[in-house]
């Protein structure tokens, strides 16, 4: 197993007294970008400063199942889940079982000398979702269609989730034998196996899926309040449900239905997975080519929903009692506990779990007393004078004071949990951080108190298209139903996966008293080789600005809300440039805030603009609470979830009333059914003359 290791920083003591500043050495930015992390090593001397009593901070871990977090293991859980309860809602012989995803397949014969036939697995996902991409071909799935040399910007992420449609009945029964012979090779499965997997357990399903929606593509459900995960009953026994025929609808108080959304005017009908309620009729319209008696999975526990998260453990720990449960002692052969590691997590019978203590906040208690001296402490770290997430604050009488004015109280000043203040990990071998990015591309430093190694992969910004890409083509169904998948750390592939092959990936191992510093844009992901306690923040440079403002465009298409406001955070900063009377020896950092920022503007001025010259109704409120940066006090567009910093669109219905940015906005103003669902209205909520007059008087200085 062999990935390239990061290099290794050997900071000195002085160097580490002004920690951004030597992270953003030319040198060093350059080092970060390439490998996407790099670990810092301390010198002997160094001493970190820590207040923690591990004997006072008390967590539930989380239970981790290793193999479901593997991408393609858990789509072929589900799947094999969605079959199951379609089958019992069309009463369909027991053929399938929810104990294996797979059945043993006839394997083709290479050696025409020999007639015998050897067996191998073959997965009923993977027969299904290659059948989608060869029928999607147009979205170039196949792989010798892939054009690997395509031009896009280095630093792009992947996002071009095509829905997938789904073929009929009738072309997959004329399946010429091209075809089938492309599955054989694709699936290394006899055709006359594969063909009979495909009737028998395949091929209503497909109808079924083909009937769903009138455009006959892959069925996306409707979001609800509290989505259930197929994979919370794995466990069940497929045959117990057709003991059910004698299940009779009822009237639950104060249920409405799951399909039609309408309080019960008729009995109502329980799912046996989700537990949600919905008419038999609502039901029915799905089924038109089935004969069904009484269904007992709703709509959304058939076509699947993606949604997976962890489970937590009922008991709590401290850390010093879990570091005695799970302190063992780690083999010195790393190599070979890393391949273990990935053995589990490859293997889709497996079903080891771990324990991980994440995402712990920091101790109230010790915010209370004096911060550390050292300006690397984590404590420390966000609101150094060259971090722009300084700037992530709220000040009571909402006036931006010069740094030098700043008071670091809690009464002063709101922290982000897990950005601004530290979260703490405690691990035990084999927990496991799965691959993402930091929130808003911006950059993080995790520190080891103790305890075995921590194996981290990194993928930098330069691969991370491509990396997106693989994952997306591996299970397409996924990233469908949910675009934002990638950002909710449940999602593992091997870096040394075939299917990884051409993603740059390396890798780097931190021992206790090293600090592992992530660039902008990195996907990481990693494990424990044993109990240990790290630390991490988050923290900007001035060289972060770009990324921040390519997070927010690439966070729209995944919609996923942002942590702040980047341009109330860009505001802030060029105020307190105005307001500077020392000389600046940064003003690449002006510079770029002034140009992001006016360019923002200027295309928000332009769309209310259109949007008033079409007869659109302009209400300004400009509303200087909401000048925070925190998400939970910022209006967000209910179609891409993006922050609406001053400006905003309320779509007024007789149903409820919509939150649309001034882009999605537009969209609605052009649409045909504007006029249908209700009147459209732009909301101003900052002092767009206050902006301007910032932005000149910035410029002028600039130029200067």
């Amino acid at each position: 197993m062999n990935l390239e290791s990061v290099p290794t920083l050997h900071p000195t003591l002085e160097e580490l007294e002004d920690p951004i500043e030597y992270l953003s050495t030319p040198k060093i930015v350059r080092l970060g970008l390439r490998y996407g992390l790099l670990k810092l090593a301390t010198p002997p001397t160094f001493q970190y400063e820590s207040k923690i009593d591990k004997n006072a901070v008390s967590f539930n871990p989380r239970l981790q199942n290793l193999s479901e977090l593997q991408l393609l293991n858990r789509a072929r859980w589900f799947f094999l889940n969605q079959l199951c309860n379609f089958n019992a809602n069309i009463g369909q012989p027991r053929e399938l079982t929810r104990k294996k995803p797979y059945v043993m397949g006839k394997k083709i014969n290479n050696n025409r000398t020999n007639n015998r036939y050897t067996h191998s697995k073959i997965y009923f996902y993977d027969l299904f979702i290659t059948i989608l991409k060869l029928h999607n071909k147009n979205i170039k799935f196949i792989k010798n269609n892939i054009n690997s040399s395509s031009r896009h910007d280095k630093f792009k992420t992947f996002h071009d989730f095509n829905n997938l449609e789904i073929p009929d009945i009738a072309t997959l029964t004329k399946l010429d034998s091209k075809i089938w012979d492309y599955l054989e090779q694709e699936l290394n499965i006899d055709t006359e196996f594969l063909v009979s997997i495909f009737n028998g357990s395949l091929r209503n399903y497909f109808q079924f899926l083909y009937n769903f929606n009138e455009d006959h593509t892959l069925p996306i459900c409707d979001p609800k309040t509290n989505p259930v995960s197929l994979l919370d009953h794995n466990i069940c026994d497929f045959e117990e449900e057709f003991d059910d025929d004698d299940k009779t609808p009822s009237f639950p108080l104060n249920k409405k239905c799951f399909i039609c959304h309408i309080k019960q005017d008729s009995p109502l009908l329980e799912c046996k997975t989700c537990n949600n309620w919905f008419h038999e009729n609502c039901f029915n319209l799905k089924y038109k080519s089935f004969k069904i008696k009484i269904p007992t999975h709703c709509h959304e526990c058939v076509v699947g929903n993606g949604v997976y998260g962890f489970t937590m453990d009922d008991n709590d720990f401290t850390i010093l009692q879990f570091s005695k449960l799970y302190d063992i002692q780690t083999p010195s052969d790393l190599i070979s506990l890393e391949n273990e590691f990935w053995e589990k997590v490859n293997n889709p019978m497996s079903q080891e779990v771990v324990k991980y203590g994440a995402d712990i906040p920091y101790p109230e208690s010790l915010l209370h007393y004096s911060k550390p001296k050292q300006p690397i402490n984590l404590l420390n770290l966000p609101n150094n004078k060259r971090s722009l997430l300084r700037f992530c604050k709220k000040d009571n009488d909402l006036k931006l004071k010069r740094e030098g004015d700043r008071e670091n109280t809690a009464e002063e000043h709101e922290e982000i949990s897990g950005m601004t203040l530290p979260w703490l990990y405690v691990g035990s071998q084999f927990s496991t951080f799965c691959w993402h990015m930091e929130d808003q591309y911006t950059l993080s430093a995790n520190y080891q108190h103790e305890g075995a190694p921590k194996i981290w992969y990194s993928i930098p910004p330069q691969s991370c298209y491509e990396f997106g890409r693989a994952l997306y083509q591996l299970t397409p169904d996924l990233f469908i139903k949910d675009q934002n998948l990638i950002h909710q750390l449940t999602c593992l592939m091997s870096p040394y996966d075939p299917v990884l092959s051409k993603v740059k990936c390396y890798k780097a191992i931190q021992y206790p008293g090293e600090f592992i510093i992530t660039f902008p844009q990195c996907y990481h992901s990693g494990f424990n080789t044993g109990y240990n306690f790290n630390e991490a923040v988050n923290f900007t440079a001035d060289f972060w600005i770009d990324f921040g403002k390519r997070a927010i465009n690439d966070y729209k298409f995944t919609r996923k809300t942002c942590v702040f406001d980047i341009y109330i955070l860009l505001e802030s900063i060029l105020k307190e440039y105005l307001n500077s009377t020392t000389r600046i020896t940064n003003l690449g950092l002006y510079r770029d805030a002034f140009n992001v920022l006016l360019n923002f503007v200027n295309v928000e001025m332009k769309r209310m603009a259109k949007l008033s010259e079409n007869g659109i109704q302009m209400c300004y409120n400009p509303d200087t609470n909401n000048k925070i940066g925190l998400a939970n006090n910022e209006i967000i567009c209910s179609k891409c979830h993006t922050t609406c910093t001053f400006a905003y669109c309320k779509l007024i219905s007789s149903k409820d009333t919509v939150v649309l940015c001034l882009e999605h906005g537009i969209q609605q103003m052009n649409g045909k059914e504007t006029m249908e669902l209700g009147r459209l209205i732009t909301n101003v909520t900052q002092d767009m003359d206050d902006i301007l007059e910032l932005l000149r008087q910035c410029g002028q200085k600039l130029d200067q």
